[in-house]
């Protein structure tokens, strides 16, 4: 679960000498404990290994942060990586996990694979969308041009003096209360969750199904 604030009053706009990528050695990071998806996400990322340095963490890779110590984990990844890889195991309309938020609460940018609504739920340039790229290589062309250009990497931090996330449960639980509302609205309604959530999912099950492109 994660849900993005707009501040009433925003935080002092950090001096222009502030630099997200200061310190930054490695490009970009993957977290990852299920091996073998219906997205075909990780054939996604052998792909793009071709041309970017991608360290994967978990069951599905060489290195190793437990989730026990979760927090030091995502602070490692805000201190060594300019990247990190938020991509989902399905690709179906509106799917989007806490992967994507937990990114976006520290200093890197989140790319994302999936289908969810990117737009409605976080700040315009605020994450990279790799189903927006013609190609695995494209989007590993641009990953590198961001690698080397401090200026255009930290634009993709605009937003954080105007939003916030919190771990307050009275705000978390407002999607909650937002579906309690509509439940009981005396306007009469029927819903067909069967329809809802797997009818009309429109799932896909490669990069190549979900954008009609073809491979490199």
């Amino acid at each position: 679960m994660g849900r993005l604030f707009l501040r009433r009053h925003p935080l002092p706009l950090p001096p222009e000498s502030v630099n997200y990528a200061k310190g930054k050695t490695k490009m970009a990071a993957w977290f990852v404990s299920n091996c073998h998806t219906m997205s075909k996400r990780e054939n996604f990322v052998d792909r793009l290994k071709a041309w970017i340095e991608v360290d994967i963490y978990g069951r599905c890779g060489p290195l190793k942060c437990d989730r026990s110590i979760h927090g030091q984990c995502l602070g490692m990844v805000e201190k060594d990586y300019k990247f990190y890889f938020s991509f989902e195991n399905s690709l179906c309309q509106d799917y989007v996990t806490e992967k994507f938020f937990g990114a976006l609460s520290i200093n890197v940018i989140p790319v994302v694979y999936g289908l969810g609504n990117y737009s409605a739920i976080a700040p315009p340039h605020s994450y990279i969308d790799a189903l927006a790229f013609p190609s695995p290589r494209a989007l590993a062309e641009y990953l590198q041009y961001l690698n080397a250009n401090d200026t255009a990497y930290n634009e993709y931090f605009w937003w954080k003096p105007y939003y916030y996330q919190t771990h307050d449960w009275a705000k978390k639980s407002m999607a909650f209360c937002d579906l309690c509302e509509r439940l009981h609205d005396d306007t009469p309604k029927t819903y067909d969750l069967k329809k809802w959530f797997i009818d009309d999912s429109h799932c896909f099950t490669s990069y190549e199904t979900a954008t009609g492109r073809q491979r490199d």
